[in-house]
Order: C-alpha cells, then sequence, then structure tokens
C-alpha cells in the first residue's frame, strides 16, 4: 500500500479517536458531574455525601413561594486529579410592572477529584447562604 492510501485510512482514524476522546472527557468533565448532581440524574454519590446544603438551596423557591432559581455552573480551579466548581443560585422576583422587585442569591463550591477514570464529587461548602 502507498503513502497516499495509508493516509486516507489513518487520517480519517484519527479525526474519529479525537473527537470521541474530546466529547468523552466534556461528558465526564467536573461541571457535568455536578449539573448531574444537582438535576439528582447521578445518586451514587448521594449517600456518601451530606446534601442538605444543595437540598436546602433547591428547595429554598418552594419554601419562600418564589420562582425557580436559575442556576449557573461554573469549573474556577483545575488540575489533572483535581476541581473546584462554584454553583451559583439566584431566583428573581418582579413587581407588578415587570420591575425587579428582590434577587435571592447563594453559592456552593464543588471539590471534586478523579479517580478511576471518573470525577467524583469529594466535598460540598457552603460558600454564601442563599438570601436576599
Amino acid at each position: 500500500m502507498d503513502f497516499q492510501k495509508k493516509l486516507i485510512v489513518i487520517i480519517p482514524i484519527i479525526v474519529i479517536a479525537l473527537a470521541a476522546f474530546f466529547s468523552f472527557s466534556l461528558y465526564g468533565s467536573p461541571s457535568k458531574v455536578v449539573k448531574n448532581y444537582i438535576n439528582q440524574d447521578d445518586v451514587s454519590n448521594h449517600e456518601i455525601i451530606n446534601s442538605s446544603d444543595v437540598n436546602q438551596f433547591l428547595e429554598f423557591n418552594k419554601n419562600n413561594n418564589l420562582p425557580e432559581p436559575i442556576i449557573n455552573i461554573k469549573a474556577v480551579n483545575r488540575s489533572a486529579n483535581q476541581s473546584q466548581v462554584i454553583v451559583n443560585f439566584e431566583t428573581f422576583t418582579y413587581d407588578t410592572n415587570n420591575d425587579l422587585k428582590q434577587i435571592y442569591a447563594g453559592s456552593l463550591l464543588f471539590s471534586l477529584i478523579h479517580t478511576k477514570g471518573r470525577w467524583e464529587i469529594k466535598s460540598i461548602d457552603l460558600i454564601e447562604d442563599i438570601r436576599e
């Protein structure tokens, strides 16, 4: 097989391998793990980690008759085997003229470790309790 034919076979294999690697990395990213945890799509860590702070944030709007919170997830510190993700919860209320009335906000810090080929939540710390 000449060089051009080998190249025609090798390049698509490399492209497919890179695409698979990046999509797997994105799927298993620390932010994705935290998002799944908050959405309660992943229950494997729920027994290990005290999720009372997360539940308090998620139930705040229901307990206070407020709209659903806007949840922003941002990785702030990452190395090969450790990561920290800040999750901000914000709820806005408006008056009858559709003017902003109140803002409720709070933040949690998720610390994750990379073991056995996946990210796991190690701890959840309260940065700022949700309040007006």
